[in-house]
């Protein structure tokens, strides 16, 4: 017979392969929970030997005195991934720990590790599911349902490897606070489906591929995303008719909005951009790469054409007239935003604004949104703004302003901010994570866009787990490690998640719960908000400091909607 240690660890920190139980760890796995939430908790294990065999079992928690009982709860495997270097620009405070090294990131359930890593028959003996003195963080996902009963529950983990077993009490307290299933604040995760069909070896848009899109698009519902990102070079097939005029096929772009409505991922529906920014010779905003055919079949590029130039106003007129119609006619106009061209700055907003007057001018009933990379002068071009998060805590009052004026304001993080701010790196605390929806209350942003789902690069499964730095899209620079997706594709294409993805999801239910307090006692919910996030790049570092704040969000949640309550009796 080994040795096994088992302990808990708080679900905000990272466990790394060379961890040991610290001083004064605790003798059980601890979740605070509001009815309706989906939480988390972990634990770790180390072994003293190599085991193929790994068995946990868990003890459903059951309400003291009572049946009730939480049995939606499912353990994965947090698995390693390899960071050859951090992130150059993040202040060293914000690194977990010096690269190269590997950290913890994907969940891996066990017949999905099998799956993973395509264990042949022969191999069994020889590839361990643990290793010995290697932790391995063990990950819970504890779904609590809306009219669960509040209390104390206790259940169990027992863990079994080698001829050992030991086993931890499991205690969830659910709070008498409730989260609601409405998905207030605008999450848009860019989804990218070639990627999704790549990783999985199948065709483009075989049946294959929708339903493993459907799968990706629960996944997307399960952690509130409600934005979906809506490619139209990919799913608009235009060609001309006899006339001269131009027609629209919208088949493919209607199953996708449909496939998306079915898994209840729409929420809205996010259009890829018209244009892209060309700096030589011209500086000038050109179209995408649209592409239609003529009456005999061949081939019209309006992609690149400059977007002022005749030809490429006339596509315009004719493409958004059409598929404002079509979105009309599918009852889908009112939940339509549409890019115009990617993070336009000062020295491209006199070009930028061509295109948001043309796209005024032909749409005026689209809402127009982008991430951006300027203030003043845009001001006018969109009506949903989406400045980088750093630049919307430093732009704050140009942004009161333009929100006082009906416009829209959401943030995004991409391969920034860096230095001391949060971001979704692989590298960063998780806090770094859930507390940028902490931010969305204490500025009083609407919406959040991350660009990198499933971004990463190389067409194959493996490159995700094996590249977390991708290169860009120019092959000269690498990205922070993680920034590409926060999700994971199995061998057959399907979603693994992260736990940073389990992060995002946890965030957004901290918002919508300072919302519902903000609600009732605005100076209070502000007032707890700032002390997790007095300022974006001064957030709450410490998990048990962060506890205790969500503790009193939930019993102030609790409050405010026991006394709605009786004065609705």
């Amino acid at each position: 017979m080994g040795m096994m240690r088992l302990w808990p660890v708080d679900s905000l920190r990272k466990v790394f392969p060379d961890d040991v139980p610290p001083p004064g760890a605790g003798a059980a796995v601890e979740i605070l929970a509001a009815r309706g939430a989906v939480e988390s908790a972990q634990f770790a294990i180390r072994t003293d030997a190599d085991s193929r065999e790994l068995d946990v079992r868990i003890a459903p928690p059951e309400l003291a005195g009572r049946k009730e009982r939480l049995a939606d709860l499912q353990w994965r495997r947090v698995e390693f991934v390899p960071v050859r270097r951090p992130a150059w620009f993040l202040d060293p405070s914000q690194r977990l720990r010096a690269a190269p090294s590997f950290f913890p990131d994907p969940l891996v359930g066990r017949e999905a590790f099998d799956e993973l890593y395509r264990l042949a028959p022969w191999t069994r003996e020889c590839a361990p599911f643990v290793l010995g003195n290697v932790t391995v963080p063990i990950w819970l996902t504890l779904r609590v349902p809306e009219d669960a009963e509040p209390g104390s529950y206790l259940g169990s983990v027992e863990v079994r490897t080698r001829g050992v077993s030991k086993r931890l009490p499991l205690r969830v307290e659910v709070s008498p606070a409730r989260l609601p299933s409405e998905r207030t604040l605008k999450l848009a995760e860019w989804l990218h489906p070639m990627n999704i069909a790549d990783a999985a070896g199948v065709e483009p848009w075989s049946e294959e591929h929708w339903e493993l899109l459907s799968a990706w698009g629960r996944n997307l519902t399960v952690h509130r995303a409600n934005v979906l990102m809506t490619r139209l070079t990919e799913l608009l097939a235009f060609q001309r008719d006899g006339g001269g005029r131009l027609r629209a096929d919208f088949s493919r772009f209607d199953r996708w909005v449909e496939t998306f409505e079915r898994t209840g991922t729409i929420g809205f529906i996010e259009g890829s951009w018209l244009a892209g920014f060309r700096r030589e010779p011209d500086n000038a905003y050109v179209l995408a790469d649209f592409v239609v055919r003529r009456a005999d079949g061949s081939a019209e590029k309006v992609g690149g054409l400059p977007v002022e130039s005749p030809r490429a106003r006339r596509f315009l007129k004719e493409m958004l007239r059409l598929l404002v119609d079509h979105l009309e006619a599918k009852g889908w106009l009112s939940i339509y935003y549409q890019h115009l061209s990617d993070e336009p700055n000062d020295t491209m907003a006199a070009a930028y604004r061509i295109v948001s007057d043309t796209v005024k001018e032909f749409a005026p009933e689209l809402p127009r949104l982008d991430a951006t990379a300027a203030t003043k002068s845009l001001a006018g071009t969109v009506t949903i703004w989406c400045p980088l998060s750093s630049e919307a805590e430093k732009h704050s009052r140009f942004f009161r302003e333009r929100q006082a004026l009906g416009e829209e304001v959401w943030h995004y993080t991409c391969c920034g901010p860096g230095g001391k701010y949060p971001n979704r790196f692989i590298s960063q605390p998780l806090l770094a994570v859930r507390v940028l929806h902490w931010f969305n209350f204490t500025a009083g942003l609407t919406g959040y866009l991350h660009w990198g789902l499933d971004a990463w690069r190389g067409g194959t499964q493996a490159t995700a787990f094996c590249d977390t730095e991708c290169t860009t899209a120019y092959g000269f620079s690498h990205l922070p490690p993680g920034d590409t997706h926060v999700i994971y594709p199995s061998p057959g294409g399907a979603p693994f998640d992260s736990i940073r993805h389990e992060m995002v999801l946890e965030g957004v239910q901290d918002y919508e719960l300072l919302r519902i307090l903000g609600a009732a006692r605005p100076e209070a919910a502000m007032r707890l908000a700032k002390a997790v996030v007095p300022s974006l790049s001064r957030y709450e570092r410490d998990p048990a400091r962060f506890r205790r704040a969500r503790r009193r969000l939930l019993t102030m949640v609790a409050d405010v909607q026991g006394s709605l309550r009786s004065h609705s009796k």
